[in-house]
């Protein structure tokens, strides 16, 4: 926040054309923010280049159609080596996507809805989906 803003407590929107936002992840470096929309109308990921002094996502692109993959975007998450996993609701699946946006696994999980992914574990190299 600005000073002005700190003061007002007004807080304007970066990003105001979301209907179901989701699948929020950054980088390992911190400079790339991902975003999604599960709107069935959208189904699309985005990349951001993110101003990390200013929390500030600007130079917005299309980094993943979903509609091309089994399921709507919904939560994730981003690896080690930079790769975006997200799952896709309604579909069964977790898929993930190097960072060039291209697809490079989708595993099939035991339910219809996944909703989020996570890495933990003491190497954080076990993945989990709820």
């Amino acid at each position: 926040l600005d000073a002005a803003a700190a003061r007002t407590g007004r807080v304007d929107a970066v990003i105001d054309d979301l209907i179901v936002p989701n699948g929020l992840a950054f980088s390992p470096d911190g400079k790339t923010m991902y975003l999604s929309d599960s709107h069935a109308s959208r189904q699309t990921v985005w990349a951001f280049d993110y101003d990390i002094d200013t929390g500030t996502p600007y130079n917005r692109r299309v980094f993943i159609d979903m509609n091309a993959h089994p399921g709507r975007p919904d939560g994730a998450a981003v690896d080690a080596d930079g790769c975006y996993w997200i799952c896709g609701n309604d579909a069964g699946f977790v898929h993930r996507f190097t960072p060039d946006g291209r697809l490079d696994r989708s595993i099939a999980i035991p339910t219809s809805k996944p909703a989020m992914c996570a890495f933990g574990g003491p190497g954080l190299d076990t993945l989990f989906v709820t």
